[in-house]
């Protein structure tokens, strides 16, 4: 019987030293070859020379995109996101572990390193952020402006219908935006909700076990694309 490899994430790898990779996947890896961090790059082409098996692909868009419709279809942030905060009497290690590591970490024109810190940032940067940022990749899409009406038009929508559980799961963290700062940043919460449902449906095919956010969003579907 053949071994399937895994599809691991970039985002996975890169903080595992590669002993860590030759031991969690002894079979070998699968990884996406686009956007692969210098740094990334060169540990997985000495594990390589050294016999360790990496399979780079391309990544597949049209399936991408399939999930990313299931996605907003099955419409379930509302749920996601009442049950994580609900999860947490104080503030949520989500806005730490995801929002500020993972959503605003890779949006270049946004450098913060606290939640404090939020309301500082101007909201046309956090405008730019969602317009550009790297999570429509691994949608599907090149960008905001390249995805159907119907995706942006639920992202938008959810983000508003959102807004007010949000506000009252920063409240937990003693933070309070304004109302223009509330609504980008709401969409940039539900983009990584929709980031991780993706990339969870995606790598949960592939044989690849799931990081707890992504396993956490995938969950909120029911488990499994149907």
């Amino acid at each position: 019987m053949v071994t399937k490899q895994p599809f691991v994430s970039k985002y996975t790898l890169e903080s595992m030293s590669g002993e860590m990779i030759q031991e969690r996947y002894p079979q070998g890896i699968k990884v996406t070859n686009k956007d692969v961090p210098e740094d990334l790059r060169h540990k997985l082409k000495e594990l390589e020379k050294k016999g360790y098996s990496v399979k780079w692909d391309k990544p597949d868009y049209e399936r991408l995109q399939t999930h990313t419709f299931y996605v907003i279809r099955k419409n379930r942030f509302l749920y996601y996101f009442s049950n994580m905060f609900a999860d947490n009497a104080s503030c949520s290690p989500f806005f730490r572990h995801q929002f500020l590591d993972h959503t605003l970490k890779l949006s270049p024109a946004i450098n913060i390193t606290c939640l404090n810190e939020l309301s500082s940032i101007p909201v046309t940067s956090y405008s730019n952020a969602l317009k550009n940022h790297p999570h429509w990749d691994n949608l599907g899409f090149t960008g905001m402006i390249a995805a159907p009406q119907e995706v942006s038009a639920w992202l938008n929508q959810t983000a508003k219908e959102a807004e007010s559980l949000l506000q009252m799961a920063l409240k937990k963290c003693r933070i309070k935006l304004s109302p223009e700062h509330l609504s980008e940043i709401s969409k940039l919460v539900v983009l990584q909700y929709l980031n991780d449902s993706v990339n969870g449906l995606f790598y949960q095919s592939n044989a690849s076990p799931l990081t707890y956010y992504r396993k956490r969003a995938v969950d909120s579907l029911g488990g499994h694309i149907e």
